[in-house]
């Protein structure tokens, strides 16, 4: 719970976010991040392991769930892209 308050405070200090933003999570896992980031906007959610996508798109939180490697063209835009777990590991 330690690593979802300090996500929390980032993003609360953060000016540009509002209620409205458009938001990526890279290397989802989990979900664990999900219920932070979509008090922020809507989430999209960009997963890999197929195990853990399961369980991403069970997560009403998450708009869409992308379960192959980044693209090099996305269809959407984003005012915030995290890759807190990837970074993390």
């Amino acid at each position: 719970m330690k690593g979802e308050r300090v996500i929390l405070k980032i993003l609360q200090r953060t000016e540009f976010l509002t209620k409205t933003s458009e938001i990526l999570e890279i290397g989802a896992g989990m979900g664990q991040n999900i219920q932070i980031l979509s008090k922020f906007g809507g989430v999209d959610a960009l997963e890999i392991n197929p195990y853990t996508v399961e369980s991403l798109n069970d997560m009403p939180s998450i708009r869409n769930v992308m379960d192959k490697p980044i693209l090099s063209h996305l269809n959407n835009k984003y005012d915030i892209i995290c890759a807190f777990d990837v970074i993390e590991h």
